[in-house]
């Protein structure tokens, strides 16, 4: 015995081993399922990795953009209060005569330029310039005269809007930003220049909101030449790279990765559309002290989850697949135990099918035992249809070992005629099948091979194979000389006659189901040609659909034998197997017809209770079944008809008058109603010629002479009784259609009108009786 668990197989001999193959199997699950586990996780992890960290760079873009739309509205503000003071009255005036020495002027310029100043804390400087008189005029009162004073301020720089903006260092201020508009505003050659010098850092500073202590923006800011502007570093214990310039082609607008030393920083780009400066924005992809630390631990634990569940996943699959190795072995050791310890699983197999092949001899002497009745149960499953592909009828005719060849098939059903009638008993009736079938068998040879086995007691099927290359009209000419053969033989040995109904020619075996339906149908058409004859399907007009019968005649032999006529019952068979004889129906189709008759007799001879003169209709059915011409049933349809006829007539006194009560009872339950021959007909099942003759032989009076008379006693009563209604409700009431034929009826029976009955009998108190 061996004891299995955990997945492990062991087996006990004089030493205890484990599995070896399911260590050899764990050990390669393992190395292929790590592998691409680890790469799968891996890559998973530096997906979901560039994904978050491309969100995050996403949202830096979006907030590089809403600082630089915060410059333009900060530039576009200082723009409007530069046109306001272009366009002050005192400022035009200076513009105009600079020379003037008005006090009054002069304050107002100051006021305004001082104002202009304190209006934003990043403005250092705001003063006026004229380019006639080469003097410069600022918030202090301070008046400046000089040739240089006026140069390059409205030539120099990048139109912004409505000024002009230029970049200066400043002796002592370090780069200041100058935004210059002429005087007056929107002239073409303008006389002064009013000019806003503003601090670059704390301009900038307030656009992005930096430059404070705890709060550091990490932005580099360059203009459109790639010279750095401005710069606000935050990042802390860490080596970023001085950018003093941006060449524009190195990195695009957008989210990028770039290693710096240690680093693994994320630079996130944006390109003024207004001014064409280039914002960037600087971040630790990973944050912490040590960033690799920080990509390495989740990326450590991504690996050992992977490892730990490729490693599952082995171990799984490695149990999986041993198992039927392990369940083989158990089983395979409590028949006959293991001798000697193998080295293996696998040499344990190889021991094992040793002693199997010594025991083969054995096994096919059971085999060919049981051969015969996986044969016959072979070719039922092909009658059946129960083998229904190609690739299951080659595998049982290779498991039987039938030494059929590729080449012409056909299908045989061999029916011996009067089998149930034969005089002999059931035991030599086997033999005589048993000899036909052995004597079949020996009909195969090099040229055709033939297999048989039993349908039912009377018929047997055969399947032949022809063993040579021929062509179609010779394969089919082999096969019908050799039914011949067999019929010739079964008469001469058995003195018993056979017809046989041959299938379909097929080619492969594969087609050996739709030859044996055919057969089948062939053999059906004994019901025409008759028996002892050999019926070809393609020689056959098979029916392949049924002709439409109206199945008056079956209803009328049905009638007949209700009734007992005999005479117009042997008639109507005559007419109805002439017509079975001109083969206008298939024979399944005329069984059918046959099976509604004899049904119908069954029924009326039930219902009359002659079960003894008549067998029950299941009975009659498997009668039925036994005879397969038309002369056969046309004769025991006659004499069964004729007896239950016949059967019928002798009761017919008492069914009289058991019927006439039925349809006496029917006519007063529906007096008051509308009723007719037929619909007393429909109600007692028969036609109305029995009923009128029926009800006139037991009451001497015709039903509507019953009914008419029972109507009219029924409205005297109401006449007498019931002096609210009127005349014509009484005529309704009892079941008259209308006036005329009441008033003519009661007349008829009474000699008087129902008013004149009404008065009479008012006066009499005694009123007549219907005649």
């Amino acid at each position: 015995m061996r004891p299995a668990y955990g997945g492990m197989f062991m087996w006990r001999a004089d030493t205890k081993r484990t599995g070896v193959v399911f260590v050899k199997t764990l050990r390669r699950g393992v190395a292929c399922s790590l592998i691409p586990v680890l790469v799968m996780s891996v890559c998973v992890f530096v997906f979901q990795m560039r994904q978050s960290v491309g969100q995050l760079g996403n949202l830096s873009v979006n907030m590089l953009a809403k600082n630089d739309q915060l410059v333009r509205n900060m530039l576009e503000d200082m723009n409007r209060s530069a046109c306001n003071l272009a366009k002050d009255p005192s400022v035009v005036d200076f513009a105009m005569r600079p020379y003037l020495r008005d006090v009054e002027r002069n304050s107002n310029l100051y006021r305004i330029l001082s104002n202009l100043e304190d209006s934003y804390d990043y403005v250092d400087k705001s003063f006026l310039l004229s380019t006639q008189e080469m003097l410069r005029i600022d918030s202090q009162g301070r008046v400046t005269y000089g040739e240089r004073l006026t140069a390059g301020y409205l030539e120099e720089g990048e139109a912004v809007g409505g000024f002009r903006m230029q970049f200066r260092e400043q002796e002592g201020e370090g780069r200041k930003m100058l935004l210059s508009i002429g005087i007056p505003a929107g002239s073409l050659e303008p006389v002064a220049v009013a000019v806003l010098q503003v601090d670059l850092e704390r301009f900038l500073s307030a656009a992005v909101g930096g430059m404070e202590d705890d709060v550091r923006q990490n932005i580099y800011i360059f203009d459109q030449e790639g010279n750095q502007i401005f710069s606000d570093i935050g990042l802390e214990n860490q080596t970023v790279p001085e950018q003093k310039r941006l060449e524009p082609d190195v990195l695009g607008d957008g989210s990028h990765l770039v290693l710096a030393s240690s680093c693994l920083l994320q630079y996130s780009l944006f390109t003024s559309p207004w001014l064409g400066w280039r914002y960037v924005y600087v971040s630790n992809a990973v944050p912490g002290e040590d960033s690799w630390l920080s990509l390495a631990v989740p990326l450590l634990v991504t690996v050992l989850t992977a490892c730990a569940i490729g490693a599952l996943l082995a171990y799984q699959n490695s149990k999986v697949l041993y198992s039927p190795l392990e369940q083989l072995i158990s089983s395979l050791s409590e028949r006959s135990p293991v001798e000697e310890m193998p080295r293996d699983e696998y040499q344990l197999l190889a021991n094992y099918y040793d002693n199997l092949l010594s025991q083969r001899d054995e096994v096919y002497e059971q085999v060919d035992a049981i051969r015969p009745l996986l044969l016959k149960k072979f070719l039922g499953s092909l009658m059946s249809g129960a083998q229904s592909t190609q690739d299951e009828i080659l595998y049982q005719i290779r498991v039987l070992e039938i030494p059929f060849r590729p080449n012409f098939f056909n299908v045989f059903l061999l029916q011996v005629d009067h089998y149930y009638t034969l005089p002999c008993s059931d035991e030599e009736k086997r033999e005589i099948k048993a000899q036909l079938q052995a004597q079949i068998a020996a009909h195969s040879d090099d040229m055709v091979y033939c297999v048989t086995a039993e349908v039912d007691a009377e018929t047997l099927l055969i399947v032949c194979n022809l063993q040579v290359e021929e062509s179609r009209e010779t394969a089919q000419r082999m096969f019908s000389d050799l039914a011949e053969e067999i019929q010739k033989e079964a008469g001469d040995l058995w003195s018993i006659t056979v017809t046989l109904g041959i299938g379909c020619l097929c080619r492969s075996a594969g087609e050996l189901p739709l030859s044996c339906k055919r057969a089948q149908a062939a053999l059906a058409y004994k019901l025409y040609q008759g028996e002892g004859s050999i019926i070809n399907f393609d020689e056959v007009k098979v029916m392949d659909h049924e002709v439409y019968h109206d199945f008056e005649k079956v209803r009328q032999v049905i009638h007949g034998v209700r009734t007992g006529d005999e005479r117009n019952i042997k008639r109507l068979l005559n007419e109805l197997f002439e017509e079975f004889a001109c083969q206008k129906f298939s024979p399944k189709q005329v069984f059918g017809i046959l099976q509604h008759l004899i049904s119908g007799i069954g029924e009326v001879t039930r219902a009359a209770g002659l079960t003894e003169a008549v067998a029950a209709p299941e009975e009659l059915a498997r009668t039925l079944k036994r005879k397969t011409t038309l002369p056969d049933i046309e004769v025991w349809l006659t004499e069964l008809c004729v007896c239950a006829a016949a059967a019928m007539k002798s009761g017919s006194s008492e069914r009289t008058r058991h019927n006439a009560e039925r349809i006496k009872d029917y006519i007063d339950k529906h007096l008051t109603k509308d009723v007719s021959l037929s619909s007393i007909s429909e109600y007692v099942n028969y036609s109305p010629t029995y009923v009128s003759k029926v009800f006139r032989q037991h009451y001497g009076v015709s039903y509507i002479d019953y009914l008419n008379s029972s109507r009219v006693k029924r409205s005297q009563e109401l006449l007498l009784q019931r002096e609210d209604l009127s005349v014509k409700e009484i005529g309704f009431k009892v079941g008259f259609n209308n006036l005329q034929t009441f008033f003519r009826i009661f007349k008829k029976y009474t000699g008087r009108t129902p008013m004149q009955y009404r008065e009479m009998a008012g006066q009499e108190q005694n009123p007549l009786e219907p005649v």
